[in-house]
């Protein structure tokens, strides 16, 4: 539940804080003083979009804080999946700054709007006036079924199982789709393949081949200069080899005298040593370079070839023509592997699908026994708000194709008077109508339903007098195991209250802002004998106040 709201900086709103309790919490106040201005600051914790309007104060950032108490809510699961450290309070902010960037936080730690809609709806309900579009959508009414069922089990249940068979039938029918490909390019892969194999492809071997053209196109301009290198070098007379030796001897005789002599003679050593490797060198690949056209057209030939590959596949280097043989081969592998996978998936797909219309009938069956009983506290609730020849229908039709929830088509019809037509909702029910069927839904599904607080928004629309005070003791008797929180401008109602609110406005120098108090007794019977008479209240509408009052308690 709900242990206490903090708002700043929101509308009309500059700073307030209220502790709301367990039962029912009512909100009274004038029109426009700002009820739903709570609601709206209340919708921002639960994940709804924000907007620079709101900011009281547009140089300052907007607040909104909400203090929850988990005991007997059990949202471990929720805590773990989302990384976030379990605690038996939660609170809920929301910031908005003036450039309009909205943050959001659990427990001070940064979350996603779609994360805190999330935990919300785990947390709260909320039906706003005329906010009856959950309740045509058929998916609202089989929950509603459901909870008073006891179906969330099964339902769940199911709802794995479904997944796991629209995963399997994804899977078959990109199979059976892959196989039907399999024909028509199977001969082209495997062409592909056979012309990649045959080339013998090496990573590295466009560069040594590139090399090795090089040198055959140019082998008897290589030949001539290193065969000179190897003469002029060491091979001939008066050769560099020779004038080095001739050198180093001559200056032996004076390698004593000064160790920088000794270092001139090593220095030429070592470049006598040099020249002789060079020459050596030169030597061999003169020997070895020969201008062979045979060996010359092969590796023009080889090297075409892989150009060619190159070019028709759209690379430029052999590795990555390695990896096209290697995908063209698991590819062709695959295809011979389809016909064997699709077996086995239809195998399994029907095996799950053996299991699913077990299970779906299961449900129904629980369905068909649950609905009469739902209709009928329904309908007994609805002849306590003065509609008693109004009657609900809860329609249960078997369907062809499986859904996440079974195989049933599920539909509240609703006839308003005797005689009528049982219709969908959404053609038959009236705003005023629609607001105490919701809240006798809501009032047969709650206990089954893990939701701590509920808030409803003057769903006491067009009703008064003995009919509002029959919603009050519905809400009264939903409030003892739910906090339930009512705006209402109906003093029937609010006499039911545990807590009673008053949200008002005041009056600073340069602006107008809303303010909410809980209020003592005096206040509180003084407000509701307002709301019965006006804001002079006699001593008939205060003695009334006090009727309705001591009734509730």
């Amino acid at each position: 539940m709900i242990k206490s709201l903090e708002i700043k900086n929101y509308a009309l709103i500059r700073d307030l804080s209220i502790d709301l309790h367990k039962g029912l919490n009512i909100i009274t106040g004038e029109t426009g003083a700002g009820k739903s201005i709570l609601l709206g600051a209340l919708g921002l914790i639960m994940g709804k979009r924000a907007d620079l309007k709101v900011l009281f104060d547009p140089d300052s950032k907007c607040v909104v804080e909400a203090r929850f108490d988990l005991h007997g809510i059990d949202l471990s699961d929720f805590f773990k999946a989302n990384d976030l450290e379990a605690d038996l309070e939660l609170i809920v902010r929301r910031e908005i700054a003036p450039s309009g960037k909205s943050r959001a936080f659990l427990n001070d730690t940064p979350v996603t709007l779609d994360l805190l809609q999330e935990v919300a709806d785990k947390l709260v309900d909320l039906h706003q006036q005329f906010d009856t579009l959950a309740l045509h959508k058929q998916a609202f009414q089989q929950q509603a079924l459901d909870a008073v069922a006891d179906l969330q089990t099964e339902t769940a249940e199911f709802r794995t199982l479904y997944k796991q068979y629209a995963a399997l039938e994804k899977q078959l029918q990109a199979e059976i789709k892959l196989s039907q490909q399999a024909g028509k390019e199977a001969d082209f892969i495997s062409f592909q393949l056979k012309e990649l194999n045959e080339a013998k492809l090496k990573a590295d071997e466009l560069t040594e081949l590139e090399s090795r053209l090089e040198i055959l196109q140019n082998a008897e301009g290589i030949k001539t200069v290193m065969s000179k290198i190897a003469r002029v070098l060491d091979e001939e007379d008066g050769s560099m080899s020779d004038t080095l030796t001739t050198l180093m001897r001559e200056l032996q005789n004076f390698t004593g005298i000064d160790t920088s002599f000794q270092a001139l003679y090593d220095r030429l050593h070592s470049s006598f040593e040099e020249v002789r490797d060079m020459a050596a060198e030169a030597a061999v690949v003169a020997e070895n370079t020969e201008a062979d056209d045979n060996q010359l057209n092969q590796t023009q030939e080889r090297l075409n070839l892989l150009y060619k590959l190159h070019k028709k596949h759209g690379v430029d280097n052999n590795a990555d023509l390695i990896a096209l043989r290697d995908q063209f081969a698991s590819k062709l592998s695959g295809f011979e592997k389809s016909d064997e996978v699709i077996r086995k998936l239809e195998a399994d797909l029907e095996a799950l699908k053996n299991k699913m219309e077990t299970k779906a009938m299961a449900l129904r069956q629980k369905r068909e026994k649950a609905g009469p009983g739902f209709e009928k506290k329904i309908n007994d609730l609805l002849a306590q708000l003065a509609m008693p020849n109004a009657r609900l229908r809860i329609s249960i039709k078997a369907i062809n194709q499986f859904t996440a929830t079974g195989k049933d088509e599920i539909q509240f019809l609703f006839a308003t008077n005797k005689g009528s037509d049982f219709l969908p909702l959404k053609d038959v029910a009236s705003g005023g109508e629609m607001a105490r069927l919701t809240l006798c839904l809501k009032s047969v599904i709650a206990d089954k339903m893990e939701l701590p607080t509920m808030i409803f928004d003057e769903i006491d629309t067009g009703v008064s007098g003995e009919v509002a005070s029959r919603m009050g003791q519905i809400m009264s008797g939903m409030a003892k195991a739910h906090q339930l929180i009512c705006i209402t401008h109906s003093p029937q109602i609010a006499a039911k209250a545990n807590q009673h609110y008053f949200v008002y406005k005041s009056d600073a120098s340069d602006r107008t802002f809303t303010s909410m108090k809980l209020m003592g007794d005096e206040e509180r019977l003084m407000e509701i004998a307002k709301m019965l008479s006006g804001d002079k209240p006699g001593k008939a509408a205060i003695e009334n106040a006090r009727e309705l009052i001591t009734a509730q308690s």
